[in-house]
C-alpha cells in the first residue's frame, strides 16, 4: 500500500511517500516556515511523486494531521487532503497532531507526554499518551503540577518549557521528536480502518475561554475607503486572496455592492454581490478565522436577503468549492440548494482541481 502522509500543523510543511508492504520511505521532504504552506504543499507532493516515479493515482491512502496547531496551516493541510482524496478516490485518515507526535514514543517502557506550544498565548497543548484521554490546554506550571512521581519522556515544540520547570532527571527531553514523524504516521494510517468520512480539524480551547458573541457584529454598506481592510480580510481567509486594487475595481462595476461586518472597531466579515436586473451573484463571503462559528456568516446572508427585498432581487446565486464542506453547510442552512456543477473549476496546485457547486436561492416576495 502506498501512503502519502502530510503535516502542516506547525511551522513546518512536510510530506512523505511510504510503501507499507516494503516497509520503506519512497521519498520525503520538509520545509520549516511560519507561513506559505498553501504555496509549498502541492509542489512538494508533486515533487515526491516525481522522485518516486509514481502518478497521484498510485496513492492508496492519505494520512494528515488535523490539529491543534496554527489555524491556517492545519486548514491548508486538511483542504489539500480532502481535495486529493476526492480527486483520486482514496481514503483520508486523520490523526490529531499530539497523538501523531506521540507515535514516536509508543514503544517506550516509561511514561511520556506530548507538549506543543499554543501560539504566543502562554498556554500549551498537552496529551499524556493515555488511550482516549483528550488533549488539554494548560500552562507549563499546570502541566508540571500534575506530573507523576517517576521519570517521563516529553516530546513536542513546548517540551523545553516544561523541562525547564522541573528538577534534573524528572523529565527526559526528546528534542529530535518535536514534530510528527511522517513515516510513523503513514504506518498508523496503513493499519487504521477506512474512515467513513473526511477528517475534521481539531481545536482545543481552555474551559474558561470565551469567544465574542455574534451580536457584537455591526453591519453596514461597504465603501471605497474599506478596500484595503477588505483585502487584508480576504487574504487571511483564502490562499489567493484579492488585492486592494482587485476589490476597488470590483466595486466600481455597476451593480456591485459590499456588506461589511465590524467587531471591536475592525472589519471582520464581508460579503460582496453583483446584481443585474432581478438576479444577484455572491462574489465572496469571508469571516475572519477567529470570528468563525459565531453566526456571522448567517448574519451576512440574512442581511443580504433584506437587501434583495429592497432592490427587487428575486434570485441569488453563488459558487462554492466541493471540498469546502463548512461553506456548503452555511449556504444550505440559509436556504440555498445545489443547481449545477462546474468540473475542475478551482485549482488546488500540483495538478489537482476541485469542482464548483452552483447554488441558488429564490427570494420570496
Amino acid at each position: 500500500m502506498i501512503i502519502l502522509a502530510i503535516d502542516t500543523c506547525f511551522a513546518r510543511c512536510a510530506a512523505c511517500l511510504f510503501d507499507s508492504v516494503a516497509g520503506r520511505v519512497l521519498a520525503e521532504r520538509e520545509a520549516f516556515m511560519e507561513r506559505g504552506h498553501a504555496e509549498a504543499l502541492a509542489p512538494m507532493v508533486q515533487g515526491l511523486l516525481g522522485k518516486a516515479g509514481l502518478a497521484a493515482s498510485a496513492v492508496d491512502r492519505l494520512a494528515v494531521t488535523t490539529g491543534p496547531g496554527t489555524f491556517t496551516g492545519l486548514r491548508i493541510g486538511l483542504s489539500f487532503a480532502r481535495a486529493f482524496g476526492l480527486a483520486n478516490a482514496v481514503p483520508v485518515v486523520g490523526l490529531d497532531s499530539l497523538r501523531a507526535t506521540g507515535l514516536a514514543a509508543r514503544d517506550s517502557s516509561t511514561s511520556w507526554l506530548v507538549v506543543h506550544k499554543a501560539g504566543q498565548s502562554g498556554f500549551h497543548y498537552v496529551w499524556r499518551g493515555q488511550g482516549d484521554e483528550p488533549p488539554r490546554l494548560q500552562t507549563p506550571k499546570e502541566i508540571v503540577a500534575t506530573l507523576g512521581t517517576g521519570p517521563a519522556l516529553v516530546l513536542g515544540t513546548g517540551a523545553e518549557d516544561v523541562v525547564a520547570l522541573t528538577k534534573p532527571g524528572k523529565l527526559v527531553l526528546q528534542k529530535e521528536m518535536d514534530l510528527p514523524v511522517l513515516r510513523l504516521l503513514a504506518i498508523h494510517a496503513a493499519h487504521a480502518p477506512v474512515p467513513a468520512s473526511m477528517p475534521e480539524p481539531v481545536y482545543i480551547r481552555g474551559a474558561d475561554a470565551k469567544l465574542p458573541v455574534a451580536a457584537a457584529l455591526a453591519l453596514r454598506a461597504g465603501t471605497a475607503a474599506d478596500c484595503a481592510a477588505l483585502s487584508r480580510l480576504h487574504q487571511a481567509c483564502f490562499p489567493h486572496g484579492w488585492s486592494s486594487e482587485d476589490i476597488t475595481a470590483m466595486l466600481a462595476v455597476p451593480g456591485t455592492q459590499a456588506l461589511v461586518g465590524e467587531s471591536d472597531g475592525a472589519i471582520t466579515a464581508m460579503l460582496i454581490i453583483r446584481a443585474v436586473v432581478d438576479e444577484a451573484e455572491i462574489l465572496t463571503l469571508a469571516v475572519a478565522p477567529l470570528r468563525r462559528r459565531l453566526g456571522h456568516g448567517a448574519r451576512l446572508l440574512a442581511a443580504l436577503d433584506a437587501l434583495a427585498h429592497e432592490r427587487g432581487i428575486r434570485s441569488l446565486f453563488l459558487e462554492v468549492a466541493e471540498d469546502n464542506a463548512a461553506a456548503q453547510a452555511l449556504y444550505a442552512s440559509a436556504g440555498y440548494s445545489v443547481s449545477g456543477r462546474r468540473k475542475g473549476y478551482y485549482a488546488r496546485g500540483g495538478g489537482l482541481f476541485a469542482d464548483a457547486l452552483m447554488m441558488k436561492r429564490e427570494v420570496l416576495a
